[in-house]
């Protein structure tokens, strides 16, 4: 299937809300080339719309981690249209995802 672009600032404000490994139905961690898949809740904002949570896909080896509801920049963001036994939907990428100004949270 196609990557499709994002316009990014088309989304409004963006803000963190959770993010947490990836995992496959026997409940092992998804690996991308051997770096763990990451699965990041944001909630954008568009203006003049009702706001709504995307699932963003990050493979990155450092989980990610961000304060609660702390605004975020998405570097790369891609949709990817899908199909599969009678559903369909619209999966999201990105490069990373990290807060915008401010301190970042420690590093456990």
């Amino acid at each position: 299937m196609r990557r499709i672009p994002v316009d990014v600032p088309a989304l409004g404000d963006i803000r963190f809300v959770q993010a947490e490994q990836q995992r496959d139905q026997q409940g092992e961690p998804v690996l991308r080339d051997g770096v763990p898949v990451q699965v990041a809740s944001l909630l954008i904002k568009p203006k003049g719309e009702r706001p709504e949570v995307l699932q963003v896909k990050v493979v990155r080896a450092e989980p990610v981690r961000v304060d609660e509801n702390a605004r975020v920049r998405i570097t790369d963001l891609t949709a990817t249209p899908w199909s599969r036994d009678g559903r369909d939907g619209v999966s999201y990428q990105a490069a990373d995802i990290t807060p915008i100004g401010g301190p970042q949270p420690p590093k456990q």
